[in-house]
């Protein structure tokens, strides 16, 4: 699956004005970006070309 966007932490029924779970979602974001970006395997040159500058 080809994603544009790191996850971010599950979905909670909290209103965006409530930052008192503000240390909450940002754990929770690191812990799925961590897991998501220890499985992404790179196929290719990427985005912004071939390291060595040729296209």
């Amino acid at each position: 699956m080809r994603r544009s966007a790191l996850p971010g932490p599950p979905v909670q029924p909290v209103t965006p004005l409530d930052f008192g779970h503000t240390a909450e979602l940002i754990a929770a974001s690191y812990d799925a970006s961590k897991a998501f970006l220890a499985g992404v395997e790179i196929e290719g040159p990427g985005l912004y070309g071939h390291p060595s500058g040729t296209y």
